[in-house]
């Protein structure tokens, strides 16, 4: 079992920092709409706010597909547990998505956990 920190190069890490900068945003992005009334008139601001969330959520995801790769192509991701990883980071990246969207509703606040909690879940593995 090669070491994974020698094996991975230069590139896992360089992703993993990429990742976790784009997760500090996407969260960030979330503070500002979750659990916050829309200003009456203004309906729109909370929605592009939701969607900026989204966005930075699809790029962390999109990151965390190349940290994958890169686990994959040096060896380093055991051959039993690759294909598990890869149909967990496609499940886990549609019900992130998913959960920004429906918290739009104060009822549904818990749901916000998959988002917050998945990357650095699935990263933290692979790094």
């Amino acid at each position: 079992m090669p070491n994974s920190l020698r094996s991975a190069g230069a590139a896992a890490p360089v992703l993993f920092v990429l990742m976790i900068a784009c997760w500090v945003l996407a969260l960030h992005g979330m503070m500002h709409w979750i659990g916050m009334q829309p200003t009456p008139g203004r309906e729109s601001d909370k929605m592009m706010l939701q969607a900026w969330s989204g966005g930075w959520t699809l790029v962390v995801w999109i990151l965390l597909g190349g940290l994958l790769v890169v686990a994959n192509a040096k060896g380093v991701l055991p051959s039993s547990v690759g294909l598990a990883a890869w149909l967990v980071h496609a499940l886990s990246a549609a019900a992130a998505l998913i959960a920004i969207g429906i918290v739009y509703d104060a009822r549904w606040h818990w749901c916000i956990a998959l988002p917050v909690a998945a990357p650095i879940l699935i990263g933290g593995y692979v790094a």
